[in-house]
């Protein structure tokens, strides 16, 4: 009897043992994938927006940032409408390279480098793609002296577009409105030539005279007078002004 009773506990404690080898196997099994599930997330960037998305290298979280000094950050840009304007519009850096014309996950981009200063100096480069209706702006940056362009190409070439149309290409450049001078003027501005290429300079009683001149004849315009009654008033008004010659126009 006895023995049985000791056969018994070693088989029941031996149960126990494995029982507890087993879940202790099993609970480190979950923790290394959860850990390994942590790390996936924790260098998944995603834009603000989701327009953005890119699994970027070890070292770098899902903030966009990453190890000596690097950060990356992307968004839909506000812009003019003209992406070859956006991309030269920075104020207070210098360009370090000329703006080039390459692809970001098959979408067209203009890229350019430029020098900076962010609490110390800064060197930065940015990207606008054109998904064909937005301009996505991405930027990977660093000090000076941590600044390495392959680090850069690494980044930007794990950058995915969520949101695009089909077919794009890159837009043209907007032309600006041009004003071209006319062959002829008419000839009543031609007459005010005789009256004022001899002193073409603008003073502040000459503004004023002609802003008098323009308030009083408008306001003649409602008094009803007569063609000849008109004219004498308009006179009265020219010579009030120090402008008489100009009746005869």
């Amino acid at each position: 009897m006895k023995k049985f009773i000791v056969l018994l506990l070693v088989v029941i404690l031996s149960v126990l043992f494995l029982g507890c080898g087993g879940d202790s196997s099993k609970g480190k099994t979950e923790k290394v994938k959860e850990q390994n599930s942590e790390e996936k997330i924790l260098n998944q960037y995603t834009s603000k927006d989701g327009v953005i998305t890119a699994k970027l290298p070890d070292g770098w979280n899902n903030k966009g940032k990453g190890p000596d000094n690097y950060s990356m950050y992307a968004y839909v840009s506000d812009n003019t409408g003209d992406i070859h304007k956006d991309i030269k519009t920075f104020d207070y850096q210098e360009q370090l390279d000329e703006v080039q014309e390459i692809k970001v996950d098959e979408l067209p981009a203009l890229t350019v480098k430029r020098k900076f200063m962010q609490r110390e100096e800064m060197i930065g480069r940015t990207w606008l793609v054109y998904n064909g209706f937005d301009i996505i702006e991405v930027v990977v940056q660093s000090n000076t002296a941590t600044w390495n362009d392959g680090i850069a190409d690494q980044i930007i070439s794990l950058i995915k577009i969520n949101k695009r149309s089909e077919n794009v290409t890159m837009p043209k450049p907007i032309e600006e409105k041009r004003y071209i001078r006319p062959e002829s003027f008419p000839v009543s501005i031609e007459k005010f030539n005789d009256y004022y290429s001899n002193e073409a300079v603008f003073t502040v009683d000459k503004i004023k005279q002609s802003t008098n001149i323009y308030i009083a004849l408008k306001d003649l315009q409602n008094k009803g007078l007569s063609e000849e009654a008109a004219k004498v008033v308009s006179d009265s008004i020219y010579a009030a002004n120090g402008l008489e010659d100009l009746r005869a126009l």
